[in-house]
């Protein structure tokens, strides 16, 4: 039996899930910062963040920040805007700013293992996860597993 299979396995987890590490004192994050940290501090276990890994981790909270940040306003801008000086539009810069933000940030989620398939495992283990949480959340919902749509898998 593994220790998540214990009584303390169990509990442990429970009071591992409402610890979350402070970011590095010599890395300043904004409270806008600070909503992506907790995120990522909720996606691995308390005990496995190494010091390094919280380095990282603060990093990617900011390149996190900065891909928000960056896309909003290129909602506001639009993605054409007018050189300046001149008449002519062109891509707006803020586009290639974020792509490479985009980059930086899959780095650092692969650097400290919390992209998706760190999380949340291989794909093709995960369709059975998903739809069995699709199906409860239809039966909670009302809808049943066994009415057309209502829980079956479509393209599974």
């Amino acid at each position: 039996m593994s220790k998540i299979d214990t009584a303390t396995g169990a509990i442990n987890a429970f009071e591992q899930a409402n610890k979350i590490h402070s970011p590095p004192d010599f890395i300043k994050l904004s409270d806008f910062d600070m909503h992506f940290w907790r995120a990522i501090m909720n996606s691995k276990a308390y005990e496995t963040w190494t010091e390094f890994d919280l380095i990282q981790a603060a990093n990617l909270a900011i390149s996190q920040a900065t891909i928000q940040k960056l896309t909003e306003e290129i909602k506001a801008e639009g993605v054409l805007v007018k050189k300046e000086g001149t008449n002519t539009t062109i891509p707006n810069p803020k586009i290639d700013a974020k792509i490479k933000e985009v980059d930086l940030s899959i780095r650092l989620s692969r650097i400290i293992h919390v992209h998706a398939e760190a999380t949340g495992g291989r794909a093709k283990d995960a369709r059975g996860k998903n739809r069995s949480v699709r199906d409860a959340r239809n039966v909670m919902t009302g809808g049943s597993p066994l009415l057309a749509g209502g829980g079956l898998p479509l393209n599974d």
